[in-house]
């Protein structure tokens, strides 16, 4: 049986990813920089980092099916670690599968890549991309090199774009608002009536999964969401709702946040700690942005199932059962 391999099989979408699988029968080699790593059921471990060519040169050896979901996603990073992983990485990857057999290479890569202000909104996956940070940036390079590789050389690509991703383990910006919910410090950035939109990582690994599948799929890109956006007062309305404690009635300018954040992101630095909050998750939250999930409904069948309500209480539950065993500890 042919072997389908996932890239950043230890992270928080990667582990879904080969959870899925494995369930329906698949054999999955995934691919990992650390040799500590937790070997899994029924999965090939492959040592090496895609930044480095030589160390993956075996990695697509029998491969029919390629996830690639590895990535650096950290804000804090440098445009040299963020290109080295993002474009690099990518393109390391492209050059083996095109010495291989494989008949299918699905890249996970992000609404950031078409920007933080959209044309018009919904946005679809004809809205021209225009990425302001380096991780948006790296996504849309890395995606260029795919859909050439395609165009030049055969190879069967298909790109997912989801959206802002939730769910159990996504700590990165959803604890520092629930925290402050919690504490009543959390504000309402502006007004509270841009829209945000979500993926449950369920529903992304549908999609994701669905254009492995579908023929149609090869070359096209495809916008992987819930159902439709929700106002950021809702949601803040909502999670507090799940949390049983009362909604946020003060409103903050959004730059004076963004200001507070970048003060809170240099204190972090010279304690050489990773900050709780960046200016990007304050852009996520303050931006206006949704998205049109039309054409992966009508050429892959995608149809979100989990509605963003029981997401929110998923997390919540997820939120407080990780405070529980802090304080146990």
């Amino acid at each position: 049986m042919a072997l389908t391999l996932v890239t950043g099989s230890t992270g928080r979408i990667g582990k879904h990813m080969v959870a899925s699988l494995i369930a329906s029968g698949k054999r999955v080699r995934a691919l990992t920089r650390t040799a500590g790593s937790r070997k899994l059921p029924g999965v090939e471990m492959y040592l090496g980092d895609m930044r480095d060519a030589g160390s993956v040169k075996g990695v697509m050896r029998d491969v029919e099916t390629v996830y690639h979901l590895a990535a650096n996603v950290d804000f804090t990073s440098n445009w040299k670690d963020m290109y080295a992983a993002n474009v690099t990485g990518t393109k390391n990857l492209i050059d083996l599968a095109l010495e291989s057999e494989v008949k299918r290479f699905v890249f996970a890569s992000s609404i950031a890549a078409m920007g933080k202000k959209l044309s018009h909104i919904p946005a679809d996956e004809s809205e021209p991309c225009r990425p302001g940070d380096p991780y948006g940036k790296s996504k849309l390079e890395a995606e260029q090199l795919l859909l050439k590789a395609h165009e030049e050389n055969g190879l069967p690509v298909s790109i997912v774009r989801p959206a802002m991703v939730y769910g159990r383990d996504f700590f990165e910006g959803y604890l520092y608002v629930m925290s402050g919910l919690e504490s009543g410090k959390m504000p309402i950035l502006g007004s509270g009536q841009n829209h945000i939109h979500f993926v449950h990582v369920s529903d992304l690994i549908q999609g994701l999964r669905l254009a492995a599948d579908k023929k149609k799929a090869v070359g096209e890109v495809y916008i992987i969401a819930d159902q439709e956006a929700k106002t950021q007062e809702w949601l803040l309305n909502t999670t507090a709702a799940a949390l049983g404690v009362e909604p946020p009635k003060r409103h903050m300018p959004v730059a004076l946040v963004k200001t507070l954040t970048f003060f809170h992101e240099k204190k972090a630095g010279l304690m050489k700690v990773k900050p709780k909050v960046v200016r990007e998750h304050i852009d996520q939250l303050a931006m206006d942005r949704a998205f049109s999930i039309d054409k992966a409904r009508k050429e892959l069948g995608y149809e979100p199932k989990i509605d963003i309500g029981s997401g929110i209480r998923e997390m919540v539950l997820w939120y407080k059962s990780m405070k529980r065993q802090k304080e146990s500890s």
